[in-house]
């Protein structure tokens, strides 16, 4: 089925929920979210626990960060809410959830695109 979203939770967020690969029917964050909440109860419960633990997350789609409008800010709510993040994407074809330490500069990544766990929750409800 070529309509489905494969969906990677990498390292310990995948060990949490028990399961760290899904393929779901999906055209949004938000939906691909709601779905492994749906089938787990355990998503919500455990991005708010790694958030307490300053785990945040870098979003993968279709193999890269999520884009931002041009001058918009990923760290704002104004510019979550112009980003890939908060859209219906048609040719949405995976999605990776990478754990990322606060503080982590790995390669020099650019904050642009890690954001809190937390936020994955807002885009998701």
């Amino acid at each position: 089925m070529s309509n489905l979203t494969h969906i990677t939770l990498h390292g310990i967020l995948g060990e949490q929920v028990g399961q760290s690969e899904w393929d779901i029917a999906a055209k949004s964050i938000g939906e691909v979210v709601r779905g492994i909440q749906a089938n787990t109860k355990k998503l919500y419960k455990n991005l708010i626990e790694n958030d307490s633990k300053n785990i945040k997350y870098r979003v993968l789609i279709n193999e890269r960060d999520f884009e931002v409008e041009e001058g918009k800010d990923p760290n704002t709510a104004e510019g979550l809410k112009s980003s890939e993040l908060c859209m219906r994407l048609e040719n949405l074809k995976s999605v990776d959830i990478i754990p990322v330490l606060e503080g982590a500069d790995e390669d020099g990544k650019s904050w642009a695109g890690i954001i809190v766990g937390i936020i994955l929750i807002a885009v998701g409800a």
